[in-house]
């Protein structure tokens, strides 16, 4: 019976909580009783080494990745490297359709032989072949110059001839006094007008007539063509407007229409003899000019041959065949834009494109990351990073491998910090010196990086010294009591432990406090 009622005490949930105060409450006075009457922990003053380090966590990288790109867009012609081929130093990976670029590298070497072989021509200088080939060319060029003077006295000769056979045999019928037609009625001005011109030209025949005289002896004909093209042109003035009043005739009762058709023959006949003497002065003399033009140039370059090249010369040919260098070498360039080769040794790790494809410029085509070399890109929080620096040694553990440590070396600390969930770390490398082939890219490296060490220094554990208004003391037990000594801490260790500068000496019996008092 009474065994039941506790059952139903215990079902209520003010009797549970009751029961859990009592034996809590009793545990307690227990633990309380033992820790009152416990006797403090001692720990000793020791001397040795104490290390400092910054532990963070990173990534194996390779220690170069790099894209592979053309410089220049266009069509994929072969890729000959894989994903996971080993590659070599220099080694071909890739090419573009090069067709256009191959021919313009043809054509520029050509001219590079073509100059070359100019300059060689002029550092030999002129052969004694080349020099009697250039006289015959002055022979010839003298001879044709003879031709040309020979046609050229040949016109001035026929343009006097038909001007005088226009002005005497044609405009005298019309203009002499003995005639009885008066071909200038109703027109005396124009009658006045061609009597003085005609009286002009008939001087002028004469003077003509005269000069002709030495015109096959004289060395220059400049002056007698001017002068067979001003009398010529004269006589076409005078002819076309003799040529106005003729035209203008009627028949009348003694001048027939049968009369003035051979009138109006007779001044065309004359015109066009005018005209054509001179078109064919003018061609013959344009002939003569080009040929005494052809005939200086050949001897001037006979000059020149027999002279041999000058210094200028040479210096000039030498830029030329510099410039085809140039030329040579830009269209090289160009058409190695068109190529990928390897910058490292290493192993393709992705392949973007496959032939045939059209990639644009600078568009990466393959990914290569060396081979064997790797480092370690870890993350280094502010806080920590004044005490880093480059050359700090560095103990590696992998999750990947248990149980080894590989110790390295801080590489690289980025300058720049980067912004990590809102937090500013600073990028630090890693290089991996040994040589392990279970090492690879992506493995989650543990890294202890001593940044400061001191030997030979007495230290204690940091949770043996006291803190009261900013300094530092330990507790050194005398008899049942202790007294605090002020001592001098220095550098804090990884481990716990706090260099101890001044206060005590190596084995002093200290109490293991483990609190901090403000």
């Amino acid at each position: 019976m009474k065994g039941s009622r506790f059952v139903r005490f215990l079902k209520k949930p003010i009797s549970i909580a009751l029961l859990v105060v009592l034996v809590g409450g009793g545990a307690f006075g227990v633990f309380y009783a033992r820790k009152k009457n416990a006797r403090p922990e001692l720990l000793t003053v020791e001397r040795g080494a104490i290390v400092q380090e910054v532990a963070a966590t990173g990534t194996t990288k390779p220690l170069k990745s790099i894209d592979l790109a053309f410089e220049r867009g266009g069509k994929i012609s072969f890729i000959t490297a894989d994903v996971g081929a080993k590659v070599a130093q220099g080694q071909m990976l890739a090419e573009l359709s090069s067709a256009d670029l191959a021919a313009d590298v043809a054509q520029d070497e050509a001219t590079l032989a073509v100059e070359r072989a100019k300059l060689d021509e002029l550092r030999r200088g002129t052969r004694p072949e080349e020099i009697r080939i250039q006289e015959v060319k002055v022979a010839n060029a003298e001879t044709s110059l003879a031709d040309a003077k020979i046609g050229l006295v040949d016109k001035i000769e026929d343009a006097y001839t038909k001007s005088d056979d226009a002005i005497r045999g044609t405009a005298d019928q019309f203009l002499t006094s003995n005639i009885s037609i008066d071909f200038f009625a109703g027109k005396a001005q124009l009658k006045l007008d061609l009597q003085e011109r005609y009286g002009i030209l008939k001087d002028h025949l004469v003077a003509w007539q005269t000069s002709l005289v030495a015109v096959r002896t004289d060395a220059r004909l400049d002056a007698q063509v001017l002068q067979a093209k001003t009398y010529l042109s004269e006589s076409r003035i005078f002819l076309e407007r003799l040529s106005l009043a003729v035209n203008a005739l009627t028949p009348t009762a003694g001048l027939t229409q049968t009369s003035i058709d051979a009138y109006k023959s007779d001044i065309s006949t004359a015109r066009t003899n005018i005209n054509t003497a001179i078109v064919n002065l003018s061609t013959a003399d344009e002939k003569f000019r080009s040929a005494d033009s052809a005939l200086v140039l050949a001897q001037n370059e006979l000059a020149l041959k027999k002279a041999g090249s000058t210094k200028e010369q040479i210096a000039a040919q030498e830029a030329y065949v510099q410039q085809a260098e140039a030329r040579l070498a830009s269209t090289h360039a160009s058409l190695s834009k068109n190529i990928i080769r390897t910058p490292i040794a290493g192993i393709i790790t992705k392949r973007n494109y496959d032939p045939g494809e059209v990639v644009a410029a600078n568009t990466a085509v393959l990914l290569l990351i060396s081979e064997d070399a790797l480092e370690i890109e870890v993350f280094i929080p502010e806080v920590d990073i004044g005490k880093i620096a480059p050359g700090n040694p560095v103990a590696v553990t992998f999750d990947a491998f248990p149980g080894d440590t590989f110790t390295e070396m801080v590489a690289y600390i980025d300058p720049a910090e980067t912004v990590v969930d809102g937090v500013v770390n600073f990028k630090t490398k890693i290089v991996l010196t040994t040589k392990d082939a279970r090492l690879r890219s992506g493995l989650t490296a543990n890294l202890h990086i001593q940044t400061f060490s001191k030997s030979d220094v007495l230290k204690v554990p940091s949770f043996a010294i006291v803190e009261k208004d900013g300094k530092s003391f330990v507790r050194i037990p005398e008899g049942n009591a202790y007294r605090e000594v002020l001592v001098v801490t220095g550098v804090r260790g990884q481990d716990g432990k706090v260099e101890i500068v001044s206060g005590v000496k190596e084995g002093d019996r200290i109490l293991n406090v483990a609190i901090k008092t403000n």
